[in-house]
């Protein structure tokens, strides 16, 4: 029971927030639960819509193009509902998070790269070995340090930032 609760997406979108909580903690701000749910879901999103296969199709025949979605229910359901949520939610933060939000929804979208175009798989940026621990690196720095802080109003220097 343990070992499936650490292995599913729940654990992991969890485990993301409380990184951002950790922030907050170290840079003395308040918690900001809306930042912490966005990240919740966010996460929640980026690891099911890593299990759905986005499809487009060309028919050579007609000039009729395809777009489907292959993935469980489930998976579909989480990411439908995540994303609706977090476009609400992105209202209330200033264009700054947005900004940073987005760059990091793109890097997590190109890192794994869901897209067939007719039947074979686009490689995402996770095949370069070198290129996919820097991107990691860099995505969960902005998910879970720079998306929080700049939420906040508090003050913090250059050296702090970088530091976290």
């Amino acid at each position: 029971m343990l070992k499936k609760i650490a292995n599913s997406q729940i654990f992991v979108a969890l485990c993301a927030s409380l990184l951002s909580a950790e922030t907050f903690i170290i840079s003395n701000q308040k918690i900001n639960w809306e930042v912490l749910i966005i990240i919740f879901l966010a996460t929640l999103f980026i690891y099911n819509a890593s299990k759905i296969n986005v499809v487009f199709a060309i028919d050579e025949e007609s000039p009729a193009k395809k777009l489907s979605f292959e993935g469980s229910s489930y998976q579909l359901s989480v990411c439908s509902a995540s994303i609706l949520i977090i476009f609400f939610m992105l209202t209330g933060c200033d264009r700054t998070q947005v900004v940073i939000f987005m760059t990091s929804a793109f890097c997590s979208l190109f890192y794994m790269m869901p897209f067939k175009v007719n039947g074979h798989r686009i490689k995402g940026l996770r095949n370069n070995l070198i290129i996919k621990n820097i991107l990691l690196s860099v995505i969960w720095a902005l998910a879970t340090v720079l998306f929080p802080i700049v939420g906040n109003a508090g003050e913090l220097s250059g050296n702090e930032i970088i530091f976290m």
